[in-house]
């Protein structure tokens, strides 16, 4: 006799609403991977505009993101909204395809925040400077 666990009708709807959020999970990365690209995109911009106004000396990290934020951001936050998509239809054990997904949501979300932080740098070295002159 069958119980409640091993029930083949409640084992297949189990695996269905673990393919469904799955699906729900990696459509919420993909839309937060297009947003996070397009606020970088913004702020550098702003950044930009900023240190240009400043004339300060820019470090290199921030020099080559400034060079090419234009193309990199889109190229790898575009391409994770894509892969995290991609792999519903390549994986299929649920808990891989969860797994994942949230290692594609840190990194973009690592990557915004190292990004913001690089271009902040030539603040905090004007804040160093400032600090030393007292």
């Amino acid at each position: 006799m069958l119980t409640g666990d091993q029930n083949p009708e409640r084992i297949e709807m189990d695996s269905q609403r673990g393919k469904s959020l799955s699906w729900v999970a990696s459509v919420l990365v993909a839309l937060f991977c297009i947003f996070v690209g397009g606020v970088l995109l913004r702020s550098t911009g702003i950044f930009m505009n900023l240190f240009a106004g400043l004339g300060v000396e820019l470090p290199p990290a921030t020099r080559f993101l400034i060079g090419t934020h234009s193309w990199v951001f889109p190229l790898f936050l575009a391409g994770a909204a894509l892969l995290v998509l991609v792999k519903e239809i390549l994986l299929s054990d649920v808990r891989r395809r969860l797994a994942t997904t949230l290692i594609i949501f840190v990194a973009a979300g690592f990557s915004a925040g190292l990004a913001q932080y690089i271009l902040n740098l030539p603040l905090l070295q004007i804040v160093q400077k400032l600090g030393e002159t007292k």
